[in-house]
């Protein structure tokens, strides 16, 4: 009997709430925080376990004992290898104490979900500044002005020339001076996102082929050029900022595999006079000519820093 009435009694006021970034990249590790607040007014949650109902999530946290009217925390790590949004399965406070014969459990599905970004590497802008288009288009390369501009957080592939370390050491993170650009180019990244024929293991090419075009379209950004995105699915028009980076990086979120493709997806008005930089994930392509305005594919092993 006291093994039977004392689980139910110790979370029977219990409530659970959880608490999960908007959006991460893939694979980096991010924290998932579990609220577990006892509304008893006499009777303290012993020995609570708190665990998702998808066995992929482990085990979740552990928390000896919340007391009557009071609540802790329970800080889960997680990291997702996969761009997308991922709905959370529904999560459990279970309590077995003091016996172990019996378990109650209180189930709470609060439909919390993330959105997974492309991961965002280094980029050795330098081999990207001696591509170009033909005809009217301008050169990648561009001045970065002499005159301050802003600051902002560090972000990867920043040039570390750039970092204000006084106000860095103020702050307790990076920061970067922005300079007042002297001329300004538009940039238009073109993901293929057809399967090749007789590629091996291509769906893990493909995630790095959308990792390279989000540290592309992020590392001119954060240099103050104007980027567009355009894929066989669709595009993002071409714009500046923090802002048009976060529509950029939920577009690449949710882009899929083709297994047929259209010829005329690159016959956009978006790239013309605009420089153009084309990512596929076939590596057979990689450093070859593109037939798209007198440029080559995005090589990432020149281009990613190691």
């Amino acid at each position: 009997v006291v093994g039977a009435v004392i689980p139910v009694m110790s979370l029977r006021r219990v409530r659970l709430t959880r608490e999960v970034p908007s959006a991460v990249h893939r694979g980096e590790p991010y924290a998932i925080t579990q609220r577990i607040e006892n509304l008893n007014r006499f009777v303290p949650a012993i020995s609570v376990r708190v665990k998702s109902a998808s066995e992929e999530d482990g085990d979740g946290g552990y928390v000896s004992a919340v007391r009557a009217r009071g609540k802790t925390t329970v800080r889960i790590e997680h990291v997702v290898a996969r761009r997308g949004v991922y709905a959370f399965p529904p999560m459990s406070a279970l309590s077995a104490f003091p016996l172990g014969l019996f378990e109650r459990r209180v189930r709470v599905d609060d439909g919390a979900a993330i959105t997974v970004y492309p991961r965002i590497q280094a980029v050795r802008m330098g081999m990207l500044e001696q591509m170009h288009g033909t005809g009217d288009t301008p050169k990648l390369r561009r001045g970065d002005g002499d005159e301050f501009f802003s600051l902002r957080d560090y972000m990867m592939g920043d040039d570390p020339r750039k970092i204000a370390w006084k106000v860095s050491a103020r702050v307790g993170h990076l920061i970067v001076r922005e300079l007042e650009p002297s001329t300004s180019h538009n940039i238009v990244v073109l993901l293929d996102t057809v399967r090749p024929p007789g590629v091996d293991h291509f769906d893990d090419l493909f995630e790095e082929e959308v990792d390279l075009a989000a540290s592309l379209a992020v590392s001119f950004l954060n240099r103050q050029y104007a980027v567009g995105l355009l894929t066989p699915e669709g595009s993002e028009p071409i714009g500046e900022g923090n802002s048009h980076a976060t529509k950029i990086l939920e577009m690449l979120a949710g882009v899929e595999i083709r297994n047929d493709g259209r010829d005329d997806w690159m016959d956009s008005e978006m790239t013309a006079g605009a420089g153009v930089v084309y990512v596929s994930g076939n590596p057979a392509n990689w450093g070859a000519p593109s037939g798209v305005k007198g440029v080559k594919f995005v090589d990432p092993r020149e281009v990613i820093r190691a």
